[in-house]
């Protein structure tokens, strides 16, 4: 599933430069990239990655929200067990239509990141000092209990 979908990823770009009479001369030149480079990459002979796909749609003047709403639209309900879990959870996050654009973070939504990411470091930090107080120290075994 995955090289089909990067191959459909491909194919729209592709597409979409078309349709906008953009060359790919033209996007190679505005983005510095050799000659050639995007056609490799069209090609499969070069990896697709995130990076070119927002260089390139930059140059096309379409926002990556965009393009990936053309790639794939949205299903009215979530059809993944994933995202029949997520939805729910992340439209409490989203401003409403016709709504002016929330703050850079809601402060619930701050607040919840910042305690994951406390639990998540507790339990790293925790397990490297059990590491390391198991550890041999220049060679020596560790002290006995």
């Amino acid at each position: 599933m995955r090289e089909t979908d990067i191959n459909w990823v491909r194919t729209n770009l592709k597409t979409i430069l078309r349709l906008l009479g953009i060359s790919n001369r033209e996007v190679e030149n505005r983005i510095g990239w050799c000659h050639g480079y995007l056609s490799r990459v069209f090609a499969g002979t070069l990896e697709l990655r995130l990076d070119h796909i927002l260089a390139i749609l930059e140059v096309a003047d379409l926002h990556p929200a965009e393009f990936f709403h053309l790639t794939w639209p949205a299903p009215a309900e979530p059809t993944s067990p994933a995202a029949r879990e997520l939805f729910p959870l992340w439209r409490r996050f989203q401003p409403a239509a016709g709504s002016p654009p929330p703050p850079a973070q809601p402060a619930e939504l701050q607040q919840a990141v910042l305690e994951c990411l406390r639990d998540e470091l507790t339990v790293l930090f925790r397990q490297v000092l059990a590491e390391s107080a198991q550890a041999p120290v220049n060679g020596s075994p560790p002290p006995s209990s």
